[in-house]
């Protein structure tokens, strides 16, 4: 059986972006890009973000994000795939809309590096997963979700998963300026992301029930890195 739908939600970004908005109940509208398999940066990332709005997804990512959407078996999955898009928007995200830390959070790093204005051009890893976690209702459902997401597309455990987030969603995103180097410590008491051990093991229990909830509705072909429903192929 040929799924007609996601064959034409994949070659229309445009289309593909409404039916995520509608379907994950995202206000921000956003624009999808064509995945660049060549980018040497992100070569190896789920999602990245292009600028404001603009967010590119790996083919197999969108294609698991349809089956989150529409099978009502992995509807518990769905506040990760909207964190998954509001850590990308947050990257961009006006610095005093919705957040009232977000001002004083950059004048201090600002102060660190002699320099009013972000360095990168965007907000870090820490903060558009702030952001992220604003826009979702807690966040146990939209972290353990992502893992499980994460989990089954790479084809790693949990526990690699998470340890992969703590780190990149930390500083990983400022070290390739010179003088945060410097300043890492420093930086790091303002700009870092860390679960505490307790939330850590509750986010990491739920999260390996939602990837066998993926694992026993969908496969990943190993040669193609295609998602599609146990019962049916297209």
């Amino acid at each position: 059986m040929t799924n007609k739908l996601l064959k034409r939600l994949m070659k229309d970004n445009e289309m593909y972006g409404a039916f995520l908005r509608e379907s994950l109940s995202i206000e921000e509208k956003f624009k999808l890009r064509n995945y660049n398999t060549d980018s040497i940066i992100f070569g190896s990332a789920m999602a990245y973000t292009l600028g404001h709005g603009e967010i590119a997804i790996e083919k197999s990512m969108k294609e698991l994000l349809y089956f989150v959407c529409v099978l009502d078996e992995l509807k518990s999955l769905k506040e990760g795939a909207r964190f998954l898009i509001y850590h990308e928007l947050g990257h961009f995200h006006d610095k005093e809309h919705k957040n009232e830390n977000v001002s004083r959070y950059f004048h201090k790093l600002g102060d660190i590096l002699n320099d009013k204005e972000n360095p990168t051009g965007a907000f870090p890893e820490s903060e558009a997963t702030r952001y992220g976690l604003l826009n979702c209702k807690n966040s146990i459902k939209p972290l353990s979700g992502f893992f499980a997401l994460a989990s089954f597309v790479s084809k790693t455990s949990i526990d690699e998963a998470i340890e992969t987030l703590e780190k990149h969603f930390s500083l990983y995103s400022l070290l390739n300026n010179d003088n945060i180097k410097e300043n890492y410590f420093e930086i790091s008491k303002i700009s870092s992301f860390k679960l505490s051990e307790k939330n850590k093991k509750i986010i990491k229990d739920s999260a390996k029930y939602q990837l066998a909830l993926l694992n026993k509705n969908l496969r990943i072909s190993n040669i193609l890195k295609k998602v599609t429903e146990k019962n049916e192929m297209y």
